[in-house]
């Protein structure tokens, strides 16, 4: 069992500035002399500008803070075989992101791709030459629509779509060994034909495939 919690405060991180962003980045510069004023190009006699260098910079700041968890636990019996148990999981209470100096904080918890809880619970059982595996991948409802978007306009889109519902991803597998060199196995992922929200997604938050089966055959080169 081991639980880590994590916070990190990364600055100057690389980001790559839009050309208005680094227009205004030189004009509130204490000075010209910075690499911003540097990566414009104006016009000599006029001073207007006529281009503009856009590269990679070391402008913005990333904060994330969360918690990680991981459990394993092996069970070994005489006669019913041997049960694995496994539960991955993490809590994210932090994800903020300030794109260029003086920026507002951009709060990224809570986002699809970004959810505050999510887990993944995988238990084995092995019994001879026969092992069933279950595979549960979980995170909460996330957000379809961006918070500034619904903090400026509450009225901005329906409750039904402004979050996407949780994943709920149910698999199955069955393998049998012959011998020491076949292993013939079979199972089904998404076993409960979760699809993907209507309305607001193709994919999301899950495939749009839906439920599926598979069967194959590994050799083992002894």
């Amino acid at each position: 069992l081991s639980v880590d919690w994590y916070d990190i405060n990364l600055r100057d991180a690389i980001t790559q500035v839009q050309p208005s962003d680094l227009v205004n980045l030189c004009v509130d510069a204490p000075s010209i002399t910075n690499g911003y004023c540097a990566a414009v190009t104006r016009a000599s006699g006029t001073g207007r500008v006529t281009g503009y260098q856009i590269q990679p910079e070391n402008v913005a700041a990333f904060r994330t803070a969360g918690a990680d968890l991981n459990i394993a636990y092996r069970l070994r019996t005489l006669r019913t075989g041997t049960f694995d148990l496994r539960l991955v999981g993490g809590y994210l209470h932090r994800l903020e992101i300030v794109s260029l100096p003086g920026a507002a904080p951009i709060d990224n918890v809570d986002q699809f791709g970004s959810p505050r809880w999510n887990f993944v619970f995988s238990p084995t059982w092995s019994v001879g030459a026969i092992t069933l595996a279950y595979n549960l991948r979980y995170f909460d409802n996330t957000r379809v629509v961006a918070r500034v978007a619904t903090d400026n306009d509450p009225l901005y889109a329906p409750n039904g779509q402004i979050r996407y519902r949780p994943l709920w991803q149910h698999d199955i597998q069955v393998a049998l060994r012959t011998g020491q060199a076949f292993q013939f196995f079979g199972g089904i992922t998404n076993l409960t034909d979760q699809k993907p929200d209507p309305g607001n997604s193709i994919n999301s938050p899950i495939s749009a495939i839906g439920r599926s089966l598979y069967v194959g055959v590994r050799l083992r080169d002894r």
